[in-house]
């Protein structure tokens, strides 16, 4: 399944085969409207080293939101880079094998977002 959905629903994107080596999601020109949501899910499988998750380019300011077991909110979350603009990114090391959520808040209009998200042993 592989599906997006903006506002409050949540979403599963799995990107994961079974004996492969890394996994991830990967989405582009994202927008949402100031004090909106865009929402993702992983189910990162067992055994990986890391999760990498980033946000960059487009206009206006995203702000990236991780984190495990359930949607993150404005003020729950396991990474939460501070950072103006749209160039925000978030390591997890030894993320536990689960569903982690990937948010993206609108803390003013923005557009041309591109979304990352990978996971390796």
């Amino acid at each position: 399944m592989n599906s997006k959905e903006m506002g409050s629903g949540p979403v599963l994107v799995v990107g994961y085969q079974a004996g492969s080596d890394c996994g991830g999601l990967s989405e582009s020109n994202l927008s949402a409207d100031k004090g909106n949501w865009l929402h993702y899910s992983v189910e990162v499988p067992a055994g990986m080293s890391s999760l990498q998750v980033n946000i960059a380019g487009g206009s206006g300011d995203a702000d990236l939101y991780v984190r495990e077991g359930s949607q993150p909110t404005l003020s729950s979350y396991d990474c939460r880079p501070w950072v103006d603009g749209n160039e925000e990114s978030c390591s997890i090391d030894n993320p536990a094998a689960t569903s982690w959520h990937i948010s993206i808040y609108g803390y003013s209009d923005f557009s041309g977002v591109s979304l990352n998200a990978q996971w390796q042993p």
